[in-house]
């Protein structure tokens, strides 16, 4: 069973992070995956049919936290590059920009 858990970096700790989660995506696919894909692969081609529905379920499950790892580093990005957007073009009126009309500024 898995959870899903949030937490709160330092933006200087981000860049870092993300190195992280990107060579955790590389071992999953490196090893994990690989291996899982080649335990099912053997099992199919030794007619292991019911050994074949473990290593089944054991490349769903590397898939899933594979694709977790990868949706975390893609969230990191976005709201990483998004502040860095943010900082570079300073900050933005609350009220919008002002076309005429009812929303001009007092």
């Amino acid at each position: 069973m898995r959870i899903k858990v949030s937490y709160s970096l330092d933006l200087e700790e981000i860049p870092d992070q993300m190195i992280k989660l990107g060579q955790k995506i590389s071992d999953l696919v490196n090893k994990d995956f690989k291996q899982d894909l080649k335990g099912l692969n053997e099992a199919l081609i030794g007619q292991q049919y019911i050994v074949t529905g473990d290593k089944i379920i054991a490349l769903k499950e590397s898939l899933i936290i594979l694709d977790q790892t990868i949706s975390d580093l893609g969230n990191m990005l976005a709201g990483y590059s998004s502040i860095q957007v943010q900082n570079q073009v300073g900050p933005q009126p609350e009220d919008g920009p002002y076309f005429g009309g009812d929303n001009a500024p007092e």
